[in-house]
């Protein structure tokens, strides 16, 4: 199964609540990928050995690092912190809510690599951040498919299932009878994200009980509201059409003078989850939807208004 891209935005947007994470440099930057699913200590680059510098995992400076950065002349550390940003670093997390020197983010906002800080001591930090990167990268997704009876029966599973203990036990003993398959013989085994098949029949449920024209009416309703608020707002350029014939549930602009990776930081500091668009042009974008209501509506528009000086 196709990973998703893990960039440093999705970490900062899905992880800044459980790590405590402030962005405060490099916002520019948010959209680099992480490219491995763990982190390192620089300790031995800052101090000179750049050989077997794992460069692609997230970089974390604890209380060794930075006393031995302290330790050095000015000079000498502008010099280190050349050699640390010539590589393209996904970010760096600064732990203990130690602030990083003005020479450590000068170059930081040269090279565009995010920095951060969190309140965690360093190895609790590490120790989260890297369950939470090991989720992120694990293939993992609910796909449906839907057949009659006797269209399972024609089939043959490959992978066992685990979805039924009896069908799993004919796996393991090597149980070759007849057998009728059925839907449960073709769920396949492996990593599950069962959050989501435990909530498909509620959510089945729930959108037949409610009725397509009433989910269509609700999510054009609270993006109309988005729009107009918006489109109201000075520094601000709406993307999305305001004619809901031509848009659907997600709404996209930009501020004057601010990165579209830097408005979703911003917003997330302010309690609101944004995201960018994917494309070589991108945009901040936000989706109100069945889960929010018109008070968190006009939250996120609020919050919009401060970042954008309206």
């Amino acid at each position: 199964m196709q990973r998703d891209l893990v960039t440093v935005e999705r970490f900062y947007t899905d992880h800044a609540s459980g790590l405590e994470l402030n962005l405060v440099a490099g916002a520019s930057g948010l959209k680099r990928a992480i490219r491995e699913p763990t982190v390192n200590r620089p300790g031995l680059v800052l101090s000179g050995f750049t050989r077997y510098f794992a460069f692609k995992r997230v970089q974390v400076i604890g209380n060794a690092e930075a006393y031995f950065l302290k330790s050095l002349p000015a000079a000498e550390r502008t010099t280190r912190y050349e050699t640390l940003f010539s590589y393209k670093l996904p970010c760096v997390v600064f732990s203990r809510n130690m602030h990083p020197d003005k020479l450590f983010l000068r170059a930081a906002e040269n090279a565009e690599t995010p920095i951060f800080r969190s309140p965690l001591v360093t190895m609790k930090f590490i120790n989260l951040a890297t369950l939470a990167l090991e989720m992120m990268f694990a293939p993992r997704g609910t796909g449906i498919v839907w057949a009659k009876a006797e269209r399972w029966a024609k089939l043959s599973p490959v992978v066992p299932t685990f979805a039924s203990e009896e069908v799993f036990d004919r796996w393991m003993n090597d149980d070759r009878s007849p057998h009728t398959t059925t839907a449960y013989d073709m769920t396949p085994g492996g990593f599950h994200a069962f959050e989501h098949e435990w909530a498909m029949s509620a959510a089945f449920k729930f959108h037949e009980r409610i009725g397509r024209a009433r989910v269509t009416a609700r999510i054009r309703a609270l993006n109309d509201q988005c729009k107009a608020g918006l489109a109201a707002m000075p520094n601000v350029t709406l993307h999305t059409p305001r004619d809901p014939a031509l848009s659907a549930g997600l709404v996209a602009f930009e501020v004057t003078g601010v990165p579209p990776a830097a408005v979703v930081g911003r917003l997330l500091e302010r309690h609101v989850v944004a995201s960018t668009s994917p494309y070589k042009v991108t945009y901040a974008r936000l989706a109100p939807s069945l889960v929010n209501d018109e008070t968190e509506v006009e939250t996120a528009l609020r919050a919009m208004r401060e970042i954008a000086g309206a």
